[in-house]
């Protein structure tokens, strides 16, 4: 249903704005969103849940710099593996843009503030740890309108937590998100 609802909005955006010229991805243009994000680790049995959102600055047609926050809200095992696992991470990103369509790929460093859940069988809990992290990102840009558009990102975040009860603990996980951003241009272009 959600995604027959999508799909309507994505079309009938797209046909509303066909005759207007929406411009590629130039200096100064600031995009923005927020979304629902799943998360699923690779090495652990874990589907993590985040709140995030992202800035991003273009100082070129082809370069932009981009800055992300994941907000922990959980995940759906039973006993939990993580009670926390927020992230912030910043970096660069290489467009390849064609009118309306952006596809692009990036590099982010940044650190995960982690903290494991702890068993029924221990008595006191791991501490709360700021661990680094470094991600590869993928994703695609519709320009709907000129102050609107759609994404879908992929990335890749690995991260390890030092020290655990049991030696480290690998966070090594592929975060998706997609949805509706703002954009607008903070100075016109040449």
């Amino acid at each position: 249903m959600v995604a027959r609802f999508l799909a309507f909005c994505f079309g009938a955006a797209a046909i509303a704005c066909a005759a207007q010229e929406v411009g590629a991805p130039g200096p100064g243009l600031l995009r923005g969103s927020a979304a629902i994000s799943p998360g699923f680790m690779l090495r652990e049995k874990a589907h993590n849940f985040y709140l995030t959102g992202k800035l991003e600055y273009f100082v070129d047609p082809r370069i932009s710099f981009r800055g992300e926050s994941f907000w922990f809200r959980g995940d759906q095992n039973e006993p939990a593996l993580l009670a926390q696992n927020s992230q912030v991470a910043f970096g660069a990103f290489y467009h390849f843009a064609k009118g309306r369509s952006d596809l692009a790929i990036g590099f982010e460093p940044g650190v995960s503030i982690v903290q494991p859940a702890r068993p029924v069988i221990l008595i006191i809990s791991e501490p709360l740890r700021v661990v680094p992290n470094v991600s590869l990102c993928a994703g695609y840009t519709f320009a709907v309108w000129e102050y609107f558009h759609f994404f879908l990102d992929a990335r890749y975040v690995h991260a390890s937590y030092p020290g655990a009860i049991g030696g480290p603990l690998p966070l090594d996980e592929v975060i998706i998100g997609g949805g509706l951003g703002f954009q607008f241009r903070t100075r016109r272009s040449n």
